[in-house]
Order: structure tokens, then C-alpha cells, then sequence
């Protein structure tokens, strides 16, 4: 097992596809009505065997797509059909192209990382594609938001696939009164930043289990001295203008109006800023789903519309079978809770 050595610089800061089979996989469909970047379309016998052999079809007519809406094409329930396959809209032609794992560059991955559901394909494709300046995306809790976010930027900075000298990830902070909870705490910047910062050691154990960091040593050191990471909160990067990186922006539904809009208006030229959070269960500064900003944010026209932005949601906990239980019953009482406003 390896512990500290030197890497190339990370800067963090807080604050198909081939043909596959995905009949046997469950869509999970959210009781709230959200934009979730994917659909699931119907195509009869003669549709899907075009879509097979051209590998792109013109779009259903009297449907309208977002650009890089991902369809899951399923056959008629009178077809004969038995896979269902993946596409991408492309407004561009007005077509949904077939999607494949080594076409996009899935298999690049930092060391190996692959997806587990075909929710989380569809969010690996937007953060590998150059062609994707701006990923949003809501989760459920152990959905794989921070761990595949950070493979991508791990992915993207270094190695093979390296397309950004910088990475630069942003973590929400708690509040006291009108203060960031940051100055209420014992120690020194790393010490204060420890717990907050816990979730990247889990995300970067689990992806390179060989690099671990040694006892008593704080979240941000192991990051720094291992990965070469940095760290900053928002009010650091106030003014500021952030070229040439990946920007990573963790627990987004806990940022008050002014820091997320701090965040989203930094990048500038030859950036990809990756959004993720859970506004749906999640949300820690008051507020519910509808007015969470954030979300507001991520399902904008100004995003939805755009032809380099992509979105995605994850329904699916994949962090074990207790963490699954647990999401499912909460779930399950939501959609009772939404069931009784209805009749109400």
C-alpha cells in the first residue's frame, strides 16, 4: 500500500455505448416531476432494426428532445425485439445517435472506473465528452455523484485522456447566522476542513483502494500530498476567473443564491463545470425541491436549451444493500407524502 508521494497538480476547492441489454435493468422513475436528461422511447421491430444498422434515426415526429437528452429505446410491447439500446438526441440533425462505450471514451476512466447502472452510463458519457462544457446532475444518496465526478476530473488532469492542467472541486459549507461555520471551529485551515473534505478521501480510496492516507492525517493533507489536491472555499474565488480546468461543485443544494451564482459565473475560457447535488432529500439551508436554486438552476431554459450543457439524474443508491433500503423507504414514504397532498 502506497502512501505519500508526489502527483501531478489537482486543485480542489470547497465551499453506449455498445449494444447492451438493459431489459433486465428497473428505470426508476422520481415521484416528483423533474427533468431527469433521459426518457424512455418505444420503437417497433422495423425502427429499431434501422436504429441498429444506421446506428442513428430521424427524431419521432410530435416529440420534443433538450439537446443531449438521452432515449433508452425499448421495443413495442407487440415487437419481437429483445434488447433495448441507447441514444443520444442531437439537435443538430434532429436525430438520436447510438451511443457506445468506446466511441466515448468510457474505458478511459482514472484507473478502471466503470459504471454500475445505466443512469450512471449516461452521466459518464456527459463528463468524458469535450463537447460537454456543463453537467448537472441530482442523485440520490450513494448514487455515485462524487465518486464518478471524481474519477472524471482524475481522468481529465492527468494520464492519457489529460485535457485540463487544473481540477477544481467546490464543496458547500454550513452556516452560522450570516458566517461560514468554518471560522467556528478548532485548529487550523486543515483541521477545520477535515470533516467536510471526508467524502473526496472516500471517493479516491474507492477508486484507487492501493493509495490510502496514513493515521491521523486530515482529509486536505492526504489529498495535497497524494494527488497533489488543493483547497479553497467560495468566497476565496470571488472576482476570480478560472481557465483551463475541470470544476467539480459537491452538496450544490446546500448553497445559498449568492454562492452558487459566485460559482457558476467563474469558469472561463476552455473549462467543464460538473454541478451535482440532491435538492430532492438532501437540502440542509431550508427551502424545499421547488425553491431550492440549485435545482432552479439545473432544469433553467438557459441550461436545459443549451447545445454544450447536459443533465442527468440518479435514482439509484449503489453504496450497498442497507444504504439501498434505506433510500427506497424514503422513497416510498415521499411518494405517500405527495400522494396525500394530491387528494388534498
Amino acid at each position: 500500500m502506497q502512501h505519500l508521494f508526489s502527483r501531478p497538480m489537482i486543485v480542489l476547492v470547497l465551499s453506449i455505448f455498445s449494444t447492451l441489454a438493459f431489459a433486465d435493468q428497473k428505470i426508476c422513475q422520481d415521484a416528483l416531476d423533474i427533468y431527469k436528461g433521459f426518457r424512455i422511447q418505444e420503437l417497433n421491430d422495423p425502427q429499431l432494426a434501422t436504429f441498429m444498422e444506421k446506428e442513428s434515426i430521424p427524431a419521432p415526429k410530435g416529440t420534443s428532445f433538450s439537446p443531449n437528452e438521452y432515449v433508452i429505446l425499448k421495443k413495442d410491447p407487440s415487437g419481437t425485439w429483445q434488447q433495448d439500446v441507447l441514444g443520444r438526441y442531437n439537435r443538430k440533425s434532429n436525430t438520436i445517435d447510438r451511443l457506445y462505450i468506446d466511441k466515448n471514451n468510457i474505458k478511459s476512466m482514472f484507473n478502471g472506473t466503470k459504471p454500475r447502472n445505466i443512469e450512471q452510463r449516461m452521466y459518464m458519457d456527459l463528463l468524458m465528452d469535450p463537447a460537454i462544457h456543463i453537467v448537472t446532475v441530482f442523485g440520490t444518496t450513494g448514487s455515485g455523484k462524487t465518486m464518478l465526478g471524481t474519477a472524471a476530473g482524475l481522468s481529465l488532469t492527468r494520464g492519457a485522456t489529460k485535457t485540463f492542467p487544473t481540477f477544481y472541486a467546490i464543496k458547500s459549507l454550513p452556516k452560522v447566522g450570516n458566517t461560514d461555520h468554518l471560522g467556528f471551529t478548532k485548529g487550523g485551515v486543515s483541521e477545520k476542513l477535515h470533516d467536510y473534505f471526508l467524502s473526496y478521501v472516500d471517493a479516491l480510496t474507492s477508486i484507487d483502494s492501493k493509495i490510502k492516507p496514513t493515521p491521523g492525517m486530515f482529509s486536505t493533507d492526504f489529498m495535497k500530498l497524494a494527488y497533489n489536491i488543493d483547497y479553497a472555499i467560495v468566497d476565496h474565488f470571488r472576482g476570480r476567473t478560472l481557465n483551463d480546468a475541470y470544476i467539480l461543485v459537491d452538496e450544490a443544494q446546500n448553497f445559498p443564491r449568492e454562492e452558487m451564482r459566485t460559482i457558476i459565473t467563474r469558469p472561463g475560457d476552455h473549462t467543464k463545470l460538473v454541478i451535482m447535488g440532491d435538492p430532492k432529500n438532501q437540502i440542509d439551508i431550508g427551502g424545499n425541491y421547488q425553491t431550492n436554486y440549485f435545482r432552479r438552476i439545473a432544469t433553467s431554459n438557459s441550461y436545459v436549451d443549451a447545445n454544450d450543457v447536459g443533465h442527468i439524474f440518479l435514482p439509484k443508491s449503489e453504496r450497498g444493500r442497507i444504504a439501498t433500503l434505506g433510500s427506497n423507504a424514503i422513497d416510498e414514504l415521499e411518494a405517500e407524502d405527495i400522494d396525500q397532498r394530491n387528494r388534498h
